[in-house]
């Protein structure tokens, strides 16, 4: 016998993480690309990390909807999607610090 164990995500965390990582994207793109100020090598390469982090979130964040349960309202994940999801939002969280 196969046991799983699932992890759940509410539709609503689901959503607030695609609209943080949306932001974060969009912010940081207008930081590289818009902004004159930001010229110095550190400060580039760490946008570069954040807006790399962001986009493999969102990646994964858009695989997760064929996980997506309606009538629970709930995506369903197995330990390799829990571990990569943690992963990146812990990435994604050091690199912002």
């Amino acid at each position: 016998m196969n046991n799983k164990t699932l992890y759940t995500i509410s539709e609503d965390e689901y959503l607030k993480h695609l609209i943080k990582v949306n932001n974060v994207k969009r912010n940081t793109w207008q930081l590289l690309f818009n902004e004159p100020h930001t010229t110095e090598s550190h400060t580039i390469s760490l946008l570069c990390e954040i807006y790399a982090a962001a986009s493999h979130l969102e990646i994964l964040l858009e695989e997760l909807e064929d996980f997506f349960d309606a009538k629970e309202q709930v995506f369903y994940l197995e330990d390799d999607q829990m571990v990569k999801l943690s992963v990146l939002l812990s990435s994604s969280a050091m690199v912002k610090r």
